[in-house]
């Protein structure tokens, strides 16, 4: 794969301000835009997409690693210097690195697409929504009522205050996008530049099966509110269900969106550089991953059995000690005294696996579709029952453990105190999937089994899993006594940055108005989440 390595840097100097984002935010950082070395206007769409690509993949690495695996206790802190998992830490810098982050992701996506008009690029067009959706979706399942009709436009009328839509709107005009996307992708537009698409290495058509899955996901978000919605989710569901020719999703893993890399900068996985020790030795495996990992004999508190992506996400701590070679993990939001209680011989993050230079990202795979269409049709949301909720399920299982089997086994950089782990096989995942772990026949609750198997697939994906616990409240996470700063519960949204209320005051402040929350914390319910909507569980 040749990529065009000047592209990323050319789109560095041009990214901010050519865009206009104080239509969503006003604290972008500044850029120098010399004319003498770019002119905006002469920019490709290729170029914004490149940098869109690769910024957007290691930008989530980061976040998935230092923040929300944190959040959502697939890690947990044992420095007191680390205060992200007793929400100590999750504060205006990061509330607005956040916002800033995804609203930027989204602007240029934004710019992407305005670019794409002007060069009559119709695949640029519809990868522009498509990324501008993926992106700008993290902003309100993350903070609410967010701008979106009016977002991006100050560049264009000189808006700096765009109203906030309620969060029902945004989904509407997100899959109003999508349509327009899918339609655009149906007509097998042309993709100049493949050498720049590290992904789908340009095809359209693995690039609407994208597109329609990020729809299935979106709209998986907002089925609480299916009556609200005068049932628009179900009928979407069932129509893309019902027509893979108009809307064609993934169908394996070779579809999955996955950012492909080099393993030389700038194309290069996040972590390629670091130490094994910098990137494991602070976040360690949770307990509340070694619950949802390991089975446990509760009689002789034996571990019997375990998925067999434990060993791909996690190292097993072998030290003096741990006489048993056990699975332990670190009390996720724990206070000082607490952390005295962590073994000294937790599990941490394998690191051969995620500090390697080639070590792809992924924005979503079929493993997710597939428990999405399995919840789906737990609920009734589409046809099939339990029956197909079953099929979907174990398809959504085995997907998810070959694609991370075949991570596992492409890792080469076994070093130090990491010596090489068995690789998986086929044998060993049919028989995590009738296991107590796993069995949809042994568990009598589908809805708790789907959303702590979706918790588990969703690890390294970004803040997903964060938003799927406010909507679904699976996994039933334990809150440590160190969580003081929330009250000790677990956060159902991120506050407003200060800075975005600071420039646009009136429309914040109707926006915390609209959605019925006394203040802008941590504490509030958003619009799409279990308790907002009365669902069930």
């Amino acid at each position: 794969m040749k990529l065009l390595i000047k592209n990323i840097w050319l789109v560095a100097a041009v990214s901010i301000i050519a865009v206009g984002v104080t239509g969503c935010t006003d604290n972008f950082e500044e850029i120098n835009t010399d004319p003498n070395k770019v002119v905006v206007g002469q920019v490709s769409p290729y170029n914004m997409f490149e940098k869109l690509l690769y910024d957007g993949a290691n930008n989530r690495c980061y976040d998935t690693w230092y923040y929300a695996g944190e959040i959502v206790q697939y890690t947990a802190s044992v420095s007191t210097n680390v205060r992200i998992g007793t929400y100590t830490d999750l504060n205006n810098k990061f509330f607005d690195r956040v916002w800033s982050l995804f609203c930027n992701h989204g602007a240029n996506a934004a710019h992407m697409y305005s670019l794409a008009e002007k060069d009559r690029s119709e695949a640029c067009k519809a990868v522009a929504l498509t990324l501008k959706v993926m992106n700008m979706e993290e902003v309100t399942a993350m903070f609410g009522d967010i701008p979106y009709s009016e977002a991006f436009q100050a560049r264009v009328n000189g808006n700096v205050t765009p109203v906030f839509d309620p969060q029902k709107e945004v989904y509407m005009q997100m899959f109003d996008e999508l349509e327009a996307a899918n339609e655009i992708y149906a007509a097998s537009p042309k993709f100049s530049k493949v050498e720049m698409d590290g992904m789908y290495g340009g095809d359209m058509a693995k690039w609407r099966r994208f597109n329609n899955s990020l729809y299935l996901r979106l709209l998986c978000r907002v089925s609480n509110r299916d009556d609200d919605m005068d049932g628009f989710v179900s009928a979407k569901l069932q129509e893309i269900v019902n027509d893979p020719t108009r809307y064609p999703v993934f169908t394996s893993n070779a579809d999955n969106a996955t950012v492909k890399y080099t393993g030389s900068t700038p194309y290069a996985n996040y972590f390629y550089n670091s130490t094994f020790d910098s990137y494991t030795n602070v976040r360690q495996m949770s307990q509340e991953m070694v619950k949802q990992l390991v089975e446990t004999d509760e009689s002789s508190g034996s571990q019997v059995s375990e998925d067999p992506r434990a060993r791909v996400y996690f190292y097993k701590n072998t030290s003096s000690g741990n006489t048993e070679q056990k699975w332990f993990g670190a009390i996720a939001g724990a206070s000082p005294s607490q952390m005295d209680l962590n073994p000294s011989y937790r599990g941490i993050l394998c690191a051969p696996v995620f500090c390697d230079g080639t070590a792809p990202y992924t924005f979503m795979d079929y493993a997710e579709v597939q428990m999405i269409l399995a919840e789906m049709a737990v609920k009734g949301l589409i046809t099939g029952g339990d029956v197909a909720a079953k099929k979907y399920y174990e398809e959504s299982l085995r997907a998810s453990c070959r694609r991370w089997a075949e991570r596992l086994a492409k890792a080469t950089k076994w070093e130090g105190s990491f010596s090489k782990v068995a690789d998986i096989t086929e044998e060993e995942i049919e028989t995590f999937i009738s296991s107590p772990l796993a069995s949809w026949d042994y568990n009598s609750d589908k809805r708790k089994l789907i959303g702590n198997q979706k918790y588990i697939l969703l690890f390294q994906n970004s803040y997903q899993a964060f938003y799927e616990i406010q909507r679904t409240g699976y996994p039933e996470l334990t809150i440590g006594e160190g969580t003081g700063s929330n009250n000790y519960m677990f956060p159902t949204r991120m506050s407003y940055p200060t800075n975005t209320i600071g420039t646009n005051p009136h429309n914040a402040a109707a926006a915390i108005a609209c959605q019925g929350w006394k203040e802008n914390n941590m504490r509030e319910h958003m619009w799409y989440s279990l308790v907002a909507s009365g669902a069930s569980k």
